[in-house]
């Protein structure tokens, strides 16, 4: 019997022991961190301006011109107004060998490179730089309030696409927004800025193939040197001006930054 009774009251005895300490060490939950997401560097900034969602495109050209004038075109597009183009065109002369034209021409967020048919390289510099160059000498709620307009810019440019989609047409199995105006067609895939279709009295340009995603070797939106500097509308551009407008929530003048032409239909 005494044995049956020691049995309840040993384990009785272990529960009323205090608990062990525990070896495990203890977890402390932080307060919640605030993650910063703008822009810390002018690429960044110039991404926020220029997005390419889907990644970097290549877009690839028929181009037809005054006298008989035939060619390609080739065009790569990445975000941060980055273009690169390169044609290649064939005029046929009377009684004589056709003349073969090629050019280049590379555009980066601060200039504009362009290698003429006559083999005059020009350089060009370009507002956007000029806003990426004084941007982070701003404070730090100025910097956030314009590129959160950006960002709303953005968002409600898609919405409106999507709600009023306007005639939208294929090319090159990509929809684009088509438009006229003073003589000119134009077809714009507006994800990217870059024109499908660009019909004028002098020059025919059509897209015949469209890559999207593509991995761009950075060189390709590098300008070489040796250009001569264009004279150009920069000088007068007020930075200041610009950037006080964009924290204003003003961004009229944006889409003018961001979509230049073609260099072989300007």
């Amino acid at each position: 019997m005494k044995a049956r009774l020691l049995l309840p009251l040993v384990w009785l005895t272990a529960c009323a022991q205090p608990p062990a300490e525990s070896s495990e060490p203890e977890l402390t939950v932080p307060d919640a961190v605030e993650i910063d997401d703008y822009p810390a560097s002018p690429q960044a900034l110039f991404a926020e301006f220029a997005p390419m969602p889907g990644g970097a495109v290549t877009v690839e050209y028929a181009v037809s011109g005054p006298g008989g004038m035939s060619g390609t075109m080739t065009v790569t597009a990445a975000e941060g107004a980055r273009r690169a183009e390169h044609w290649s065109l064939s005029m046929p002369m009377p009684g004589a060998q056709a003349v073969e034209i090629r050019g280049a021409s590379v555009q980066t967020p601060a200039q504009s490179w362009t290698d003429a048919a006559e083999g005059s390289a020009e350089l060009v510099a370009l507002p956007l730089g000029r806003v990426g160059d004084r941007f982070f000498s701003l404070d730090v709620p100025t910097q956030h309030a314009i590129v959160d307009h950006v960002r709303t810019w953005h968002e409600e440019v898609a919405r409106g696409r999507e709600a009023h989609p306007g005639s939208i047409d294929a090319i090159a199995d990509k929809p684009c927004l088509r438009s006229q105006t003073a003589g000119q067609t134009l077809c714009v895939w507006e994800q990217t800025g870059l024109p499908l279709e660009y019909r004028s009295e002098a020059f025919t340009l059509v897209a015949t193939k469209v890559l999207e995603g593509v991995d761009v070797d950075e060189t390709t939106f590098q300008i070489p040197g040796g250009a001569q500097r264009k004279a150009d509308a920069l000088e007068a551009f007020d930075v200041k001006k610009s950037l006080e407008k964009l924290a204003a929530g003003d961004l009229a003048e944006l889409p003018g930054l961001l979509q230049p032409r073609l260099r072989v239909t300007g």
